[in-house]
């Protein structure tokens, strides 16, 4: 999961049940994400990724919290080199919107995929401007703005593995 920029959209849509008021108790809107093949490009050369037909749901709660279950096996190819990689993943995801401070909240928890863009605040400070790809086995936790979806803060506790560095091997 790319958690940063993948689930903007979830998160746009989310966002009028995040700022409306909770009409009452109601079930919780569940969704399966769509796996698709794709390329980014947050590294210096642009990585190809192929789902492995895992599985990927989205839960958005009626206090405007957003979560994400996963459990996927991804491979990420170098698509200059050819290099190629599998990466387990089983994570969940949770999201909320802080109103007072007009930011959302994040952290990841579990083996995941994160990646960062030019203008966000990485785990060890500003992004370079190639952007990043991380792999965390632990916990990430951050801070975006809604209204840009810059990162604007960020901690990670556990193992932190920098897949572009990975993939250009």
């Amino acid at each position: 999961m790319f958690n940063n920029k993948l689930t903007a959209g979830a998160i746009a849509n989310a966002a009028a049940l995040l700022m409306a008021p909770a009409a009452g108790a109601h079930k919780p809107f569940k969704e399966p994400l769509g796996l698709e093949a794709s390329v980014i490009d947050t590294c210096p050369f642009d990585v190809g990724i192929e789902p492995d037909g895992g599985n990927e749901f989205m839960t958005i709660f009626d206090s405007g919290r957003l979560t994400i279950h996963a459990r996927l096996q991804p491979t990420l190819t170098n698509l200059e080199t050819g290099f190629a990689t599998s990466v387990h993943q089983s994570y969940l995801f949770s999201q909320t919107f802080d109103a007072d401070a007009n930011e959302l909240d994040g952290r990841v928890t579990g083996r995941s995929l994160f990646a960062l863009l030019p203008g966000d605040v990485g785990p060890s400070g500003d992004v370079d401007p190639d952007g990043g790809l991380v792999r965390v086995v632990g916990q990430l936790s951050y801070t975006m703005d809604p209204e840009t979806g810059a990162i604007t803060s960020m901690s990670v506790r556990g193992e932190l593995t920098d897949m572009c560095t990975l993939l250009a091997s």
